[in-house]
């Protein structure tokens, strides 16, 4: 169950990367930049950054339970 909802963390932060990251550098690397608008995709960025992050986190907290909990049930030998 653990690594289910790991596997949905990872999918979740890919997607997200896909819709919010992928357009902004998409607009950043083009010639023709308008000031505020590229300031305001900027802050978006970074903002949304953060969330990916935590994001990131939690998956590896997840994923580090389900990893411990495999272990803790195996038999002793």
């Amino acid at each position: 169950m653990l690594l289910l909802i790991a596997l949905g963390v990872s999918l979740a932060d890919m997607v997200f990367t896909m819709v919010h990251f992928l357009p902004i550098n998409i607009y950043m690397a083009g010639s023709d930049l308008d000031a505020v608008l590229t300031k305001q995709r900027a802050n978006s960025w970074f903002t949304a950054n953060y969330f990916r992050i935590a994001l990131d986190f939690i998956g590896l907290y997840v994923s580090s339970r389900a990893l411990h909990k495999e272990y803790t049930l195996l038999p002793n030998q």
